[in-house]
């Protein structure tokens, strides 16, 4: 629609995810182009993305929530990044999934397993089976926001060797359609307004496109 793409071409700001959905939302390979150019130094050591240039320095430690996003969003979009690049932010998930580092991170609530399911459920997305990663975590559907909730969905649909997988599956099916509602043509999760964590860019709307893909 020309308003949605007026947003995108109108759009004042620049950090990585911005410059990455304005890139995507447009279709547009130039920018896109750019977004990849620039990453390197958006990357710190570990392969995780930063908001801003120079990631690591100064205790700025990159995000995986935000590397989650990118593997995700351009994977979704068809948009390819460079097996290298592609493999060092991968790497950096599938690390802070199991454990074996952990990024400073700020959040006014304790969020460590939603943000590792949505990187273990951006890993599967890209024909990643991080079992182990899974194995460690305590899941509970009725405790997650809906992103994460989406997000354990997913995984589940796409890892035939989860144990117990049709019992999981089955259980997150039942309390997602718990939370489904419908304000006349509008798609609204009945737990839209503690599901809105922004700090992990989710929100309800984004929840509902993300439940359509799934």
């Amino acid at each position: 629609p020309a308003g949605l793409k007026r947003f995108f071409e109108e759009y004042p700001f620049v950090c990585l995810e911005q410059k990455t959905s304005v890139a995507i939302g447009l279709r547009d390979a130039t920018r896109w182009q750019q977004v990849l150019d620039a990453m390197p130094t958006y990357l710190d050591t570990n392969g995780l993305a930063s908001y801003f240039p120079g990631a690591g320095g100064n205790g700025n430690p990159g995000s995986p929530a935000l590397t989650a996003y990118l593997l995700d969003a351009s994977h979704a979009a068809g948009f390819d990044i460079p097996p290298e690049l592609a493999q060092r932010m991968e790497r950096g998930l599938t690390a802070f999934a199991e454990g074996r580092i952990k990024p400073e991170h700020w959040s006014p609530q304790s969020d460590l397993v939603v943000r590792k399911l949505a990187a273990i459920e951006a890993l599967t997305r890209r024909g990643h089976k991080p079992l182990s990663a899974i194995s460690s975590l305590e899941i509970e559907p009725l405790r997650l926001p809906t992103s994460a909730l989406i997000d354990w969905y997913l995984i589940a649909k796409r890892l035939a060797g989860l144990p117990d997988r049709a019992a999981k599956l089955a259980a997150i099916e039942r309390e997602i359609r718990n939370r489904l509602s419908y304000l006349g043509g509008h798609l609204v999760f009945t737990s839209e307004r503690s599901d809105y964590w922004w700090w992990l860019m989710v929100s309800g709307d984004a929840n509902a496109f993300r439940l359509i893909e799934a």
